[in-house]
């Protein structure tokens, strides 16, 4: 008799990683063309089918413009992109690689659907939020039905703790720091008798990650070529054709690999495409390039340990999660402005699948939109506080209304106006106008910009109608 299996995949902004436990026994993470870890990116093939992992890497070299590069941030941002000269629902974008994973995964369970299916999503995508919305229709689509929705940091809380056996009381409070590919996410969670619980609003950064790194990496290679090859440097971003593609594509996973490299050795050799030497690169220099990035990391980790109630010395343990939490300096920069050595595992990208597949089932998110209202309700009056206009605001309710997204629309407004007018730099000039200039210098005024940037994303979350099911367009892989 076969015993029932359950399927958990973390679908990740770079890459995605799945998990299966057959009833009884231990959870494994599953592979996928070899590979624990499959690019999350989708391609438009020229038949009008879907490649996703790294058929799509390779289609992609050929014509970047039919790719979708980062898909899970398009579901957020949109319900639809372009790729080449279709439209395409972002849904079904997520929806291809939700089901290129199940597809390995009931061919290693003998065609047998799971019995239980859970997908984790960032902390801040709330309970009935449009982003949530998009992700179970994705699965809805991909033929894995509705699934249970899980709370990344939630899921990594509960992998820590299980492996490492530690003794945190129901009340206790532990801080994740996700740093991954395309996005950066903290939250603070509070032990509860059944698991845990999000203890205040989530943060991050929706424009912060390894691909930044990648970034910082890149200039200082790029300052050694155009010092000692500049015609070849030229030659290789200049040109369009296929052969330049194709290095340029080599190029950034090399600046990858060897980001990655830095992360365990002191030196690293970065292989020159057009010469048979190789430059010299030292964890210092590269440490030296992305410490103002990752320090920048740190100080939103603080702002959402305070944001929660608590102190930095209130933390029973802080997580590590992501790949690009592996940098070496993340930990020493924690590890001086929070005064603790945070907890991290070997392999950090698998934390949270692993650890969706230990939370009871029926603990999950919501994805009904009236559960985002009450969500977004409470961060703003939480947001408000924080930007010093909570005596303008009150306390945020939308118990009774009638149109509550009208509602919490006015509010924000309310919100960024108080600010404007009690912050402004001018105050002869109009509150919107004023407003407008403290959103465009909002990295340079500390906690004031991080309230107008979280502002802006408490709005994109209010939610939307999902979109009618469809038949899933053709998916095609290797």
């Amino acid at each position: 008799m076969n015993r029932p299996w359950s399927l958990a995949i973390d679908y990740g902004t770079s890459f995605t990683t799945a998990a299966t436990r057959v009833e009884g026994g231990p959870i494994e993470v599953l592979e996928i063309g070899s590979s624990r870890y499959l690019p999350s990116m989708v391609c438009l093939g020229p038949d009008g089918e879907f490649l996703v992992g790294r058929d799509a890497v390779s289609e992609a070299v050929l014509d970047p413009t039919r790719a979708e590069r980062l898909p899970k941030r398009a579901l957020a941002a949109a319900p639809a992109v372009h790729l080449g000269d279709v439209n395409v629902e972002t849904i079904d974008l997520v929806g291809a690689v939700l089901a290129r994973v199940s597809f390995e995964a009931r061919r290693r369970h003998g065609g047998r659907p799971p019995d239980r299916v859970v997908l984790t999503h960032p902390a801040r995508w709330q309970s009935g939020g449009v982003e949530l919305i998009r992700l179970s229709e994705a699965a809805s689509r991909a033929g894995l039905g509705r699934p249970e929705l899980i709370a990344e940091p939630v899921a990594a809380a509960h992998h820590y703790v299980n492996v490492s056996g530690a003794d945190l009381p129901v009340g206790g409070a532990i801080g994740v720091y996700d740093l991954g590919g395309g996005t950066f996410d903290t939250a603070v969670l509070r032990r509860s008798r059944t698991g845990f619980e999000l203890a205040g609003p989530p943060g991050g950064d929706l424009n912060l990650g390894g691909e930044d790194l990648d970034a910082e990496l890149l200039t200082l290679v790029s300052d050694y070529a155009e010092t000692h090859d500049p015609q070849r440097w030229s030659d290789l971003w200049g040109r369009d054709d296929l052969v330049a593609l194709k290095a340029r594509t080599r190029f950034r996973q090399d600046i990858t690999e060897t980001k990655e490299s830095l992360s365990s050795r002191l030196t690293a050799a970065f292989p020159l495409p057009w010469s048979s030497e190789a430059m010299r690169l030292t964890r210092s220099e590269y440490e030296q390039a992305v410490t103002e990035i990752l320090t920048r990391s740190v100080d939103e980790m603080i702002d959402t340990v305070m944001r929660a109630g608590l102190t930095p010395q209130g933390l029973a343990d802080l997580y590590l999660t992501g790949g690009s939490s592996r940098t070496p300096l993340v930990t020493t920069l924690l590890a001086a402005k929070l005064h603790r050595v945070p907890t991290t595992l070997d392999d950090p990208k698998a934390v949270v699948v692993q650890g969706a597949l230990q939370v009871e089932p029926g603990r999950g998110s919501d994805d009904r939109p009236d559960a985002a209202l009450v969500a977004a309700a409470h961060e703003l009056t939480v947001l408000a506080a924080a930007a010093g206009v909570g005596d303008l605001i009150g306390v945020v309710s939308v118990e009774g209304r009638g149109e509550p997204v009208v509602y919490l629309r006015g509010v924000i407004e309310e919100i960024g106006l108080g600010i404007a007018k009690r912050f402004g730099p001018f105050t002869s000039l109009p509150p919107e106008v004023s407003l407008q200039l403290l959103r465009e210098g909002r990295s340079e005024l500390g906690e004031l910009g991080r309230s107008l940037s979280r502002l802006d994303l408490v709005a994109n979350r209010l939610p939307e109608v999902a979109a009618p099911a469809s038949a899933p367009r053709g998916v095609r892989w290797g």
